[in-house]
C-alpha cells in the first residue's frame, strides 16, 4: 500500500569546512512482497546563523539538603557567528515557580557558555521536576533550546535510633555489646 511521507530533520555538525557530499540511501527489506520504490523530495540543507543550545544541567546536589542547591547550565553557540547581545535563562521547578534571568554574554561559534542562576529553587521534599530553557530573538532552531530533569529528590537522612558516648559504655548497661559478630571487637550491636 501507499506509505506516507516521512519528515527527517538532522543537525549537520558545523565544523564540516570545504565541499561535501550528501548520500541518500535506501534498502528494501521485501516485508511488503514487491520492491516497492523509495522517493526523497522537498531536501532543505541551511546554514543557522544563530543558534543557541542547551547542552547540559550540571548535577543538582548539596549533599543530602537542596536547600542550597545551585542550578547551572552549558549553553553552546551552535552556530557559524557570535552570540551578542545576551539571552534569556529560565528555569521552571514542579510546573509552577519561574525564574527568568537576563544572561549578558558574548559567545563565540561552537563555544560553551556556563551559566549558574542566581537564585537558589525552593526544592520541596520528595520528588521535583525541573525545565531549563534558554531564549534568543535571533534564534533560527528552537527544538535545542530546553532540557528537563524529573525525579530530582531530596535526600532525607535517617534519624540514628541512639546517641552514645562509647568511651564511657558499662557492657550490658547501656544496651550495647562489644564484639558478638565473628568476635570482632569493632563491631558494636544493639542489644534492644
Amino acid at each position: 500500500g501507499q506509505q506516507e511521507w516521512t519528515t527527517f530533520t538532522t543537525d549537520l555538525d558545523n565544523t564540516f569546512a570545504g565541499r561535501k557530499r550528501l548520500f541518500f540511501y535506501w534498502r528494501n527489506d521485501s516485508s511488503s512482497g514487491a520492491q516497492t520504490p523509495a522517493a526523497v523530495d522537498n531536501i532543505s540543507i541551511m546554514t543557522l546563523d544563530k543558534d543557541l543550545k542547551i547542552v547540559s544541567v550540571e548535577p543538582i546536589n548539596d549533599n543530602c539538603d537542596l536547600s542550597n542547591a545551585e542550578v547551572t547550565i552549558k549553553v553552546e553557540n551552535h552556530s557559524y557567528s557570535d552570540v551578542i547581545n545576551g539571552f534569556t535563562a529560565m528555569y521552571v521547578l514542579n510546573g509552577t515557580d519561574t525564574v527568568s534571568e537576563t544572561v549578558n554574554a558574548t559567545i563565540a561559534p561552537n563555544r560553551i557558555y556556563t551559566y549558574t542562576f542566581a537564585p537558589t529553587p525552593a526544592f520541596v521534599d520528595g520528588s521535583n521536576d525541573l525545565e531549563v530553557s534558554v531564549v534568543y530573538d535571533e534564534d533560527m532552531n528552537l527544538t535545542n533550546n530546553s532540557l528537563a530533569l524529573t525525579d530530582i529528590r531530596q535526600v532525607v537522612p535517617a534519624s540514628v535510633p541512639y546517641e552514645q558516648d562509647f568511651s564511657n559504655v558499662v557492657l550490658g548497661r547501656d544496651a550495647w555489646t562489644q564484639g558478638t559478630e565473628n568476635e570482632n571487637p569493632n563491631l558494636w550491636t544493639n542489644n534492644n
